[in-house]
């Protein structure tokens, strides 16, 4: 979601299951932080509603302290940082919510 970020920290990750030779404690401490996401889906035949190309603007830094990056995650372009490869994989839809209460409030807004 635009404007999310990631650290490349343990709890950061949904599951994780490294191999024999993963250190977790030695993990690369970058960040990342979506600024825009643009997607073409295809609008026609079988595979209507999937998408077709797209880009990801993030700004990241190495880590602690570092200044902070730009870069255009696309596909076969990677991010590289300090020998980790960050793919732009599992893209989908991201409906933004608007849920308000029965006098009008608004409670909830987000995607």
């Amino acid at each position: 979601v635009e404007g999310d970020g990631f650290a490349n920290t343990l709890p950061s990750y949904d599951a994780i299951y490294p191999g024999h030779w993963t250190d977790t404690d030695a993990f690369e401490p970058f960040t990342i932080r979506l600024e825009e996401f643009e997607a073409t889906f295809i609008e026609e035949g079988n595979l209507r509603g999937q998408a077709s190309s797209f880009v990801a603007d993030i700004r990241y830094q190495e880590g602690p302290g570092e200044p902070e990056q730009q870069h255009t995650l696309e596909v076969n372009h990677p991010l590289s940082v300090d020998g980790v490869q960050i793919y732009l994989l599992g893209h989908g839809y991201a409906p933004q919510f608007e849920v308000r209460n029965a006098d009008g409030d608004l409670v909830f807004d987000q995607a």
